[in-house]
């Protein structure tokens, strides 16, 4: 089967955008997301080389990039947009869901699929688990096939959300498992911005 032209691509991202925005979604670039609740839902997509779709339903609570903001010195990030959240310099999310569909000549019945899924996964999760808990315990089991290398990051935010800074710092100190995130603000890792905070600044910062 040949894969989506441009022609079609560009059809596709119209009507998944338009049917997204009927059930209140919002759209930052290629990323449509809302809040429900404390937690902010997002769906992104790709096309591969092939005549299909590949999209990935993630959640975080909104809790988690005002911890991230506060620990790099970004606390006026907490003002911006909804989207800033979604796909700007935020914290990392917990992946729900990530697959590929086939693209038949009826868009409408693949768009469909998408959204609702993303509703499905969404509520199966809120109603089921405690993030922080889930993030501690999980995301990096052999039950979670979708690991991340961002992992020990949502790791630290679970335990500053809970307040548990000692916890935090021993994620932080393990090095180790941390190759793959090459980010740096002032020259410093998330990290290292973590193993620098105090405890009595933290908790009135954070406010815990």
């Amino acid at each position: 089967m040949k894969r989506l032209n441009i022609k079609e691509k560009k059809e596709f991202s119209q009507k998944l955008k338009h049917k997204a925005k009927e059930y209140g979604f919002k759209f930052a670039s290629d990323t449509f997301y809302y809040k429900k609740g404390k937690y902010l839902i997002t769906c992104d997509y790709v096309f591969p080389d092939e005549r299909a779709v590949i999209y990935e339903i993630e959640i975080k609570p909104l809790a988690y990039d005002d911890i991230y903001w506060s620990v790099l010195g970004f606390d006026m990030s907490k003002k911006r947009r909804l989207s800033t959240r979604a796909n700007g310099v935020a914290s990392p999310k917990v992946i729900l869901k990530s697959s590929k569909l086939v693209i038949s000549e009826n868009f409408d019945e693949v768009i469909k699929n998408i959204i609702s899924q993303i509703e499905v996964e969404a509520n199966k999760f809120i109603d089921n688990y405690c993030f922080d808990e889930y993030v501690i315990n999980y995301t990096d089991s052999k039950e979670n096939k979708y690991k991340s290398y961002y992992n020990p990051i949502l790791k630290c935010l679970a335990y500053l959300n809970l307040g548990k800074l000692d916890e935090a710092k021993r994620i932080a100190k393990d090095q180790d498992s941390y190759k793959m995130i090459k980010e740096t603000w002032g020259g410093k890792t998330f990290f290292d911005l973590v193993l620098e905070i105090e405890k009595d600044i933290y908790l009135i910062k954070i406010k815990i």
